[in-house]
Order: structure tokens, then C-alpha cells, then sequence
């Protein structure tokens, strides 16, 4: 039993030694060159063999996902990978060596000091000294506007046989992006993502010396202070700190044709549902440097051409605020003397449009610039409810006038009741016309009145023996639908025969007569006046249905217009 047992660990440490003495070569292979490549490697110098050498950095962003664009704090948040080549001489290999790419910690190699910029946080700072404050101009490395400027998660590089270093890290920026809010919400963006090959210039005032530099935390011996025009000193670094003369930002290749590409890519990317990705193009730049002769920094702009999908402001905003404000119109079916009812319908409108005003402005940036179309449309609204209840307090102040405190001009009255009706549709016409043509009440007074001139002009004997043959059934007494003269004339004189109290009477109905007549005058004029408010009524309406509509349609035809250019850069 000792001796099978013996052999089966040996038979066992043997298969142990034979699988690792097979894989051993492999391993090897990658730990020896690791050990040879990184043998004195030094990350902080620079990876080019000449001084007068140009280190070209190739670079490629790829977008996944357009996360969002706050467009009252201006800032656009993108989660992108970010893929970045350059040659690397010192970690030179071959193929015999090693035929595959050896992945290294990205803390282990140099990597290129390449920043989002999207924008400069560092402004005028003030330092103290002796006392005094000490005005200085720093440009500190770029920033994005939280602060975190670099990669979160700092992936592995690939190094290619040849030298060739691989490094695409994936990052989420939170960029600053200017809003344009003129067609809000039928906008488009131009939002950029700017990579800078950064440095940290520090500009001083004149009267200050290198002591500042320290103070801001810089190490001593990293940076030199060098004269420059119009400033005492220019402070730069020597380790970190290139131009364009010595480092170049180039678009990336594409991995099977090979050529530059000088767009964003979007192979993996998801679609936002508030932003339609339009154009994505890119652009290479040197940034000057004021006050040096050197062509400056190397950057890269892509630019995230982005439109609006308007359909959630559609249904949310627009929609409501169109019926809300259509309401108002409905006012000029109430009647003319129901001014009070008018007004609180349009306030009531005015006061709702005023909510949507204020919503809106908490969608947008507090911006003097410009005015958002939706909030143009809101204003003209608004403007249009004002003026309605302007025209219900006129039309009110019209329709409640009398001929004790107005006179109505016959140049009115025709305008008004005769002209304005025709063109408008309208039947009415004149209080005082209406029952023309109609048979008129019996009016007994105006009948005495008659037959007294009637009998003062004829003679006693054609009066005594007129209508003898009717009166003798020998002829037919006409049916008339009124009484005539000469039934009056014969009630007149039966009427003379009777006490003469009967003429008191007479003048009493005379007198009531005429007060009766000019109280029919009266209301046939205030009638009038009614129906002139009625009219401007009408005539409002028809206007503001008109104004309504083609301010609508103009206002929002705009936004339609308003298409992103098929080329972003004409001038360029």
C-alpha cells in the first residue's frame, strides 16, 4: 500500500511538472519582455528619441449614449470612449518576441496628458502678499464643468509589437454646452466636446515674481519662468508642458481602410429620447497662446449637432396653451351688456397663459439674449387677451349709452347699422325702421286731430249730407282694416255735441301722446347703441379669430423653418 501510494504522487507531481513545463514557455515569454520593457522605464519622460521629434497622439471618440442636455444650467452629460495611439519607442518589440499585445496597467506607462476642456474653470484669482492682494491670470489644466476633466476608470493599454501603445478608456463627461433658445422647443444644438493636449501655463501680473508659483502649490524646479510680451513672467513646465511643435493631435484611423476619421463614431450608440443626434463632425485646431510665438496647443472639437424632438412640449405645452387661449374668443358669444362676465372669462384666460409663462421659464436658461419662440406665442396671446378685454370694456361703455348722454350721428348710425351689417352677414338694422311697412296701432288721438282740419276745411252742407247713401244701406261701407277720415269726421261732430269737457280729454291725450312718443324715440336710440355694441361685437370677433390664427400659424411656422444646415461649418 506504501508503495502504490508513492507512486500515485509521483505519477500526480509528474502531470503538475508536464502541464507546467507546457505552459511555462508562453508565460515566460510575456514576463521576460514585461521585465526587459519596463527594465529603467521611466513614465515621466518624454517618448521620443530626438528633441526636434514630433510625438503624434492619433485619437478617436466613440459616443454610447447622449445622457442628457440640462438646458438650464447649460451643461451636456455624454458617456463616450475615448480611444487614444501613439508610438512609444522605448517599449519597441518584435514578433518573435512576442506575437500577441501585451496588456499593461495604465498607471505603469506614460500616457498623454489629454483633457476634455470644455471649459477653463480657472479665471482671476487673487493672492495674498505683504499684506496686499496680488491680481494673477491663471489658466489652470481645463476643466469640465464638475471638475473631473480625466478618465473615472483608467483601462489597460495594449502594446503592439513595434511600439504601438492602445489606450481607449471609457469616461462620463459633464460638459459646458452654450444654449441657443430662440426656437425653443423646435431647437437644434451645437454642442462640442473639446480634447486639448493640455498645459498649465500660469500668466503673472506685472510686479509679481516666481514665488506665486509655489503658493499655488506648484513644485519647485518643475516649472521655469520665461519673459513674454506685455507680462513680466511666464511660467511653464518643463515635464509636462508642449506645443505644437513638439506634440500633434491627429484623428484616429479607421481599423480597415486606414483613413483619418474625422467624425464621431456611433456604432454602439443608444438613442435619446429627447435628442436626435444630427451631424458629428470633427475638427482639428491649434490654440494660440496669447503673448507667444509658438503655435500653441493641439485640439480636437467634435461637435454633437443635436435637434430637439419636440412632441413632449407639443402635448404638454403647446397643445393646452392653444385651447386655453382659444377660450378667450368664446367671450364675444355672451351678450354686449354682459361686460363684467366678459372680463372675468378673458382674466381668467390671461392669468393661465401667465402659468405656462412661468413654466416655461424654468426650461430654459436665464438668458437676456434671446426670447424662446414658445414664449413669444405666450406673450402674443396674452397681448390678444389683453386687447379683448380693452374691446369688451369699450363695447360695454357703448351699448349702455342713452340720448341723455350721447348723441348718435347719422354717419354712425348708417355705418353701423346699415353698411357693417351687410358685409358682415347681419340682418338687423335701425330700432326705429323695424316695423317699417307694417300696419301701425289705432291711434285715436292723431284721428280726432285729422278730422278737426278735415271738417274746418270742407263746407257745413257737403259735411251734413256726405255718405247719405251709405247711411241709407243704398251703398257699401268699404271694410277698411283702420278708420278713415270720414268715419272721424262723423265721430267728431257727434263728439262736439257733447259737454265740452270732452276737449279736456282731448288735450290729455294729446299730452299723453307726445310724452309716449318721445319715450318710443328714446328706446329706439338706446336701442340703436345696443345694437352698435353688438356690431363692434361681431366685428372683434371675426378680427380675433383672424389675429388668433395667423399669429399661431406665423409664429410657429417659424420653429418649422428652423432646420439644422446640411453643412454645420459654411465658412469654414
Amino acid at each position: 500500500m506504501q508503495v502504490v501510494g508513492t507512486l500515485a504522487w509521483g505519477f500526480c507531481l509528474g502531470l503538475l511538472l508536464g502541464c507546467a513545463a507546457l505552459g511555462s514557455p508562453e508565460s515566460n515569454k510575456e514576463r521576460n519582455l514585461y521585465n526587459r520593457l519596463f527594465d529603467n522605464y521611466d513614465k515621466s519622460q518624454w517618448p521620443v528619441q530626438r528633441t526636434d521629434e514630433v510625438l503624434q497622439v492619433f485619437l478617436k471618440l466613440t459616443l454610447t449614449n447622449l445622457i442628457s442636455l440640462n438646458a438650464k444650467e447649460e451643461t451636456l452629460t455624454t458617456n463616450v470612449w475615448i480611444a487614444q495611439q501613439w508610438v512609444d519607442y522605448r517599449l519597441n518589440f518584435t514578433k518573435e518576441e512576442y506575437d500577441k499585445e501585451l496588456r499593461v496597467p495604465a498607471d505603469h506607462v506614460w500616457l498623454p496628458d489629454i483633457v476634455l476642456e470644455n471649459k477653463c474653470v480657472g479665471g482671476p484669482r487673487e493672492l495674498p502678499k505683504g499684506g496686499a492682494f496680488l491680481l494673477l491670470t491663471l489658466t489652470l489644466p481645463p476643466t469640465s464643468i464638475d471638475g473631473n476633466f480625466e478618465v473615472a476608470y483608467s483601462a489597460n493599454v495594449l502594446i503592439s509589437p513595434g511600439g504601438e501603445m492602445y489606450w481607449q478608456p471609457p469616461a462620463i463627461f459633464r460638459s459646458s454646452c452654450p444654449i441657443e433658445v430662440t426656437f425653443f422647443p423646435f431647437d437644434w444644438q451645437n454642442c462640442s466636446l473639446i480634447f486639448r493636449w493640455v498645459g498649465a501655463p500660469v500668466t503673472l501680473g506685472r510686479g509679481a515674481s516666481a514665488t506665486p508659483c509655489c503658493a499655488l502649490g506648484i513644485a519647485q524646479g518643475e516649472w521655469e519662468a520665461r519673459p513674454s510680451p506685455g507680462l513680466l513672467l511666464f511660467c511653464s513646465s518643463r515635464s509636462k508642458t508642449h506645443n505644437a511643435r513638439e506634440v500633434e493631435l491627429q484623428y484616429g484611423l479607421n481599423d480597415t481602410t486606414f483613413m483619418p476619421v474625422e467624425e464621431v463614431i456611433i456604432e454602439d450608440f443608444t438613442e435619446n429620447g429627447e435628442w436626435a443626434l444630427i451631424y458629428r463632425p470633427a475638427r482639428r485646431v491649434l490654440a494660440p497662446i496669447a503673448g507667444l510665438e509658438a503655435p500653441g496647443f493641439s485640439e480636437i472639437h467634435y461637435f454633437l449637432i443635436i435637434q430637439r424632438k419636440p412632441l413632449f412640449y407639443i402635448i404638454n405645452i403647446i397643445v393646452p396653451c392653444v385651447l386655453i387661449s382659444s377660450l378667450v374668443v368664446l367671450v364675444y358669444f355672451l351678450p354686449a351688456q354682459a361686460g363684467g362676465q366678459k372680463c372675468t372669462v378673458s382674466i381668467s384666460v390671461l392669468l393661465a397663459q401667465t402659468v405656462f409663462l412661468f413654466l416655461i421659464a424654468q426650461k430654459v436658461p436665464a438668458t437676456s439674449l434671446s426670447v424662446p419662440l414658445i414664449g413669444k406665442y405666450l406673450l402674443f396671446v396674452m397681448t390678444v387677451a389683453t386687447l379683448i378685454v380693452t374691446n369688451c370694456v369699450v363695447v360695454l361703455n357703448i351699448s349702455l349709452r342713452s340720448p341723455s348722454t350721447h348723441l348718435l350721428s347719422p354717419r354712425l348710425k348708417r355705418l353701423f347699422l346699415k353698411i357693417l351689417p351687410h358685409y358682415l352677414g347681419s340682418t338687423i338694422g335701425p330700432a326705429d325702421e323695424e316695423f317699417q311697412g307694417a300696419p301701425c296701432p289705432r291711434r285715436s288721438l292723431s284721428l280726432l286731430v285729422k278730422a278737426e282740419e278735415y271738417i274746418l276745411k270742407k263746407a257745413r252742407s257737403e259735411v251734413l249730407f256726405e255718405h247719405q247713401g251709405q247711411r241709407h244701406g243704398l251703398q257699401r261701407v268699404p271694410d277698411y282694416d283702420g278708420l278713415d277720415v270720414q268715419m272721424t269726421t262723423m265721430l267728431y261732430k257727434n263728439l262736439s255735441s257733447l259737454a265740452p269737457e270732452i276737449k279736456e280729454c282731448v288735450d290729455a291725450c294729446n299730452f299723453i301722446s307726445k310724452s309716449t312718443k318721445e319715450q318710443n324715440s328714446d328706446g329706439a336710440e338706446m336701442e340703436n347703441w345696443m345694437l352698435i355694441g353688438q356690431m363692434i361685437d361681431k366685428l372683434c370677433f371675426w378680427l380675433a379669430i383672424l389675429l388668433f390664427t395667423i399669429g399661431t400659424l406665423a409664429i410657429f411656422f417659424m420653429g418649422h423653418l428652423n432646420t439644422v444646415p446640411e453643412d454645420p461649418f459654411p465658412s469654414q
